[in-house]
């Protein structure tokens, strides 16, 4: 599922003779592929596969020659050196989404990639949304204020987002205090994961 603003546009396929591993790398190659260069964008998935290889063991594979801590090739190289290509000629951000847990977007990609899986052909949305269908972006100021070491304790007050060290300080804004939300975040992608529950909550 692609959104830029407004528009949704989502894309689909299969390949029978193909592994799990492979798909989700080129989901999210074609997903890039369907973006312009240079533009600023945001990749939710739920595969750890994906998420943990493109941004922790990308830059130890290109600087070793594509070799694991054992000295065996790395499966698929040449997918992994495509996808970081492509993330390197935009602003890529990857965001790591729990799967199976009501992310409305993720469980529409899910829902696709199973229909093509079973040799199905489902609808694909090609559209512009109205504002009740428009998930909002990810808060990107409230990240560029968010602290660097975890956990930290994150509260919302009517839109205004701040960060605590301790529960004791956080406690003592939201203690007693309706319709204000706080959450302990143990690492910056829950810290992103909770943003957008909010701000979905905000939307509905």
């Amino acid at each position: 599922m692609i959104r830029t603003g407004r528009r949704v546009k989502e894309i689909g396929g299969s390949d029978p003779h193909s592994t799990n591993n492979v798909m989700e790398l080129l989901a999210v190659i074609e997903g890039l592929r369907a973006t312009p260069p240079h533009a600023a964008v945001s990749v939710h998935s739920d595969s750890s596969y994906v998420i943990d290889g493109i941004t922790r063991h990308i830059r130890v594979w290109r600087g070793n020659g594509f070799l694991t801590t054992s000295k065996k090739p790395v499966e698929h190289r040449e997918l992994w050196e495509e996808l970081d290509d492509l993330a390197a000629e935009r602003k890529t951000r990857f965001v790591k989404v729990p799967g199976h847990a009501g992310v409305r977007e993720n469980e529409r990609a899910n829902d696709i990639a199973q229909a093509f899986a079973q040799g199905r052909r489902p609808k694909l949305a090609d559209k512009e949304t109205d504002d009740t269908e428009t998930r909002p972006a990810l808060a990107l100021t409230a990240l560029d204020g968010a602290p660097a070491a975890f956990p930290t304790y994150m509260v919302s007050d009517r839109g205004q987002i701040s960060f605590y060290g301790a529960w004791d300080d956080c406690r003592r804004v939201v203690e007693g205090r309706r319709g204000v939300l706080y959450k302990k975040c143990k690492s910056r992608e829950e810290l992103e994961y909770t943003l957008e529950k909010w701000a979905a909550r905000a939307m509905d």
